[in-house]
């Protein structure tokens, strides 16, 4: 399966790494900032975009992983060719239906746990709360 990650901060690099060390290839990130995305990019072999609308149409999975206040100005941008697409964000305060007018698979996964770039972290090691609205999605 192949994913889409929007955002570049802590949260976003770590699972970057992460995905492509598993089934779940990360095929292009976004940032507000595209210069990050480029950075984030060149530092984990995935594709950076400029713009949401450039989501390629054969990812299987777009990650919104950006600070909680922005999380509603992103999924606004995803084109709706991508509703029946998972999507999710990484959010621990905003709940589930913030993307309910996106697509009819959306989820949560958020970590419990502090991140920061320069520090590695084992994410057996890491606690998720997971949430989706089907049972297709929370698998």
């Amino acid at each position: 399966m192949t994913v889409a990650v929007l955002g570049s901060g802590n949260v976003a690099t770590h699972l970057v790494k992460r995905l492509n060390k598993t089934d779940f290839k990360v095929k292009q990130v976004w940032s507000r900032n595209y210069q990050k995305a480029i950075l984030l990019s060149n530092n984990t072999g995935t594709n950076a975009i400029e713009y949401i609308h450039e989501l390629d149409d054969e990812v299987d999975i777009i990650l919104i992983a950006v600070a909680d206040a922005a999380i509603e100005f992103v999924v606004k941008q995803i084109p709706s060719k991508f509703n029946q697409k998972l999507i999710l964000h990484t959010s621990g305060s905003l709940a589930l239906s913030v993307l309910e007018k996106y697509s009819t698979q959306i989820g949560v996964l958020y970590p419990l746990q502090t991140f920061s770039k320069k520090t590695e972290l084992d994410f057996f090691n890491i606690p998720l709360c997971i949430e989706a609205n089907q049972d297709n999605a929370l698998k």
